[in-house]
């Protein structure tokens, strides 16, 4: 005899379906017609689809209280399928223990079998597409234990859509924090999940130096099992970062902390270096293409170089203001060092206007450099590409360099054939340029790569 989760799966998710349309003639109804268990498992779908709770304050039927979203909707549904207004008044007429599918283990299972469902259309999906890459992040949970979340991206093609999507696997349960403990339990999973790691050819993590080290992190480890995984580094973190740097490079950012205690108190707008925050705000679209990325910061770079004067000119300008309306004195007494005897230069010293200026053009230059330190993955895997993007193939003058970047690809990525592609980059190229002499109104000089690839796969050029 089957226990009571054994039969459930049986009928609800359509096994033994001879014996239910056995039973459901016996019970005087076609078989085609819904069964109180095809129901119940639509409603978890349901509900699981709109992000909504399944369980309420109550688990009783008989009460007026909340009894949750799956139970009030199929109250709700029994009042007008006679099938489930049958069941819900067996069950609430009985008293003792009967199998009616609502209970919260059969709730629990109906989100356990959805779920595995849903992952298992992930990794055919990823597995369609062949290659992807892996990103993971740990954070304590409200039970303080460390959880690594494991999500992958890859590109999902349907008919003529394109999309880079980014799929939630799993939460992994960390067992030590160590790089070599954490790149083997990632290792581990893709191979329970029957993904190949040399298959992976991106990887993203953190900034953390157990995850991003170059000398002996997660990313080198699997770079060294995988020299195609690719590292690349949270943009929009790695931004902070050269933000915090750069402040924290001056003996006066001790004052950081309290500075932003009076901006949060006068709830005063920020009115200078609005491109930083609107380069970050940029970052955190969805859908970005990695060119798209390295366009922005290197314009930022390029604003902070160009502006790097006026900037500091304005911000001490705006500071004495601010010094002058709240009476606080901007001159102080300038400190002379001793002289020994027979000294005659003279130490002539600072002013606070002066030294204030000198920290705020070491800050700008720090964080020019930080950017650029945080970048260097990026402009790596965006050069080695290079030759795929718009503004090259739309270059009449690039040939020798598009052929020069085919051959150094090819040698690195043995699975894409030299020849063939020397073939098929100028065929493409003629493709994109006769189409953007065909339809002026269209940016075709500004798509991104993701643009460009949509277009491939709209006119069904991937075997022309």
């Amino acid at each position: 005899m089957r226990c009571g989760a054994e039969r459930e799966r049986g009928t609800i998710w359509g096994r033994d379906s001879a014996a239910a349309a056995q039973r459901s003639a016996e019970r005087g109804r076609e078989p085609h017609q819904t069964s109180p268990g095809s129901s119940k498992k639509k409603l978890a779908a349901a509900a699981a689809r709109q992000t909504l709770p399944l369980r309420g304050h109550s688990e009783d039927l008989n009460t007026d209280g909340n009894c949750g979203n799956f139970l009030e909707t199929f109250k709700l549904l029994a009042k007008y399928d006679p099938v489930a207004k049958q069941h819900l008044h067996r069950v609430q007429r009985t008293d003792g223990y009967i199998v009616s599918y609502l209970s919260p283990q059969s709730q629990n299972e109906f989100i356990s079998l959805l779920g595995d469902h849903i992952r298992t259309v992930i990794f055919q999906n990823i597995i369609k597409a062949k290659y992807f890459a892996i990103m993971f992040d740990s954070t304590p949970d409200i039970s303080h234990t460390d959880q690594m979340s494991q999500v992958i991206r890859y590109v999902h093609i349907e008919d003529s859509g394109v999309h880079v999507t980014e799929s939630f696997i799993d939460f992994i349960q960390l067992y030590g924090k160590s790089a070599d403990v954490i790149t083997k339990q990632i290792c581990d999973k893709l191979q329970a999940d029957g993904l190949k790691l040399e298959h992976c050819y991106g990887q993203g993590y953190d900034n953390a130096a157990t995850m991003a080290g170059h000398i002996s992190g997660v990313q080198k480890r699997i770079l060294d099992m995988n020299p195609k995984a690719m590292f690349v580094p949270c943009n929009n973190h790695s931004l902070n970062l050269a933000g915090m740097h750069a402040v924290g490079v001056g003996t006066k950012s001790v004052t950081l902390a309290l500075w932003k205690r009076c901006m949060h108190f006068s709830q005063a707008p920020p009115t200078e270096l609005t491109e930083v925050n609107d380069t970050q705000i940029y970052l955190q679209q969805e859908g970005l293409a990695l060119d798209q990325c390295v366009q922005k910061l290197k314009a930022l770079a390029l604003f902070c170089h160009e502006k790097r004067d006026s900037l500091v000119s304005k911000a001490t300008e705006k500071a004495l203001q601010v010094c002058k309306t709240y009476c606080i004195p901007t001159e102080r007494r300038v400190g002379r060092r001793k002289k020994m005897d027979g000294e005659n230069s003279c130490d002539a010293g600072l002013t606070l206007i002066q030294e204030t200026s000198r920290e705020q053009l070491e800050a700008i230059d720090q964080l020019q450099a930080e950017i650029k330190k945080h970048t260097t993955q990026m402009n790596t895997l965006h050069q080695r590409f290079a030759f795929l993007q718009i503004q090259t193939l739309l270059d009449t003058g690039k040939d020798d360099f598009i052929k020069k970047q085919i051959q150094h690809t090819c040698a690195q990525y043995t699975e894409l054939n030299a020849p063939s592609m020397l073939t098929e980059i100028p065929r493409l190229r003629h493709h994109i340029i006769l189409y953007k002499e065909v339809n002026p109104d269209e940016q075709v000089a500004n798509w991104s790569a993701l643009d460009l690839l949509r277009w491939v796969y709209k006119w069904k050029l991937q075997e022309s």
